[in-house]
């Protein structure tokens, strides 16, 4: 009797239940794998231009830091074998 209970009681809060644990299976993974290694403001200002780091313990990319400027995304209208979009004419 008790264990139908605790089940229709699982079953009616079921979103809370799985919200709980969650949390117990993944905190521990991100405090030993993410707290420490997150940059704090003022140590993301100190990084020099091409200087690489991680944010996390593995399973993370490595990433560099961009010298500040603009630049051109996509290829000139020029490139041998581009293909335009099609547009409509209304």
């Amino acid at each position: 009797m008790v264990g139908i209970i605790l089940g229709l009681v699982g079953v009616i809060h079921e979103g809370h239940v799985r919200e709980l644990v969650t949390w117990d299976w993944t905190r521990p993974y991100k405090v030993v794998n993410f707290d420490q290694y997150v940059l704090m403001p003022e140590a993301e200002r100190a990084l020099k231009p091409l200087a690489s780091f991680r944010e996390c313990a593995k399973d993370c990319p490595e990433m560099v830091v961009v010298p500040a400027g603009s630049f051109r995304m996509g290829s000139p209208a020029t490139e041998k074998g581009l293909s335009l979009p099609q547009t409509q004419s209304g």
